[in-house]
């Protein structure tokens, strides 16, 4: 029985603004035999989009959590927290206020 090799990959390409983006890339191996071979083409396919597409949420997850961390004490905020929100400086209103205070 004639053996074979495939190689399947997936990309991702993510803009994150100001001109930048993040690239996601996973390539995957495996050797099967010739009758198999459409099989686990797709497999291994469904298994690079997957694992990618894991990881680029996980990005986006973090940097969500950054855009709405204080720069201060780095506490996230959360919208839903009772509608507090970070001030136009990027700072937590315990901070805001510690520096208001601090600046007189």
């Amino acid at each position: 029985m004639s053996k074979t090799e495939i190689t399947r990959s997936f990309s991702f390409k993510l803009n994150v603004g100001n001109y930048e983006s993040r690239d996601f890339f996973m390539a995957q191996k495996a050797e099967c035999s010739l009758d198999e071979a459409e099989k686990i083409s797709e497999q291994l396919h469904e298994f690079c989009k997957s694992e990618v597409l894991k990881s680029v949420n996980e990005y986006k997850k973090k940097l969500n959590e950054r855009k709405n961390m204080c720069k201060v004490c780095g506490g996230i905020v959360v919208h839903s927290d009772e509608g507090k929100k970070l001030n136009a400086e990027g700072l937590c209103e315990p901070c805001a206020t510690t520096k208001k205070f601090s600046n007189k």
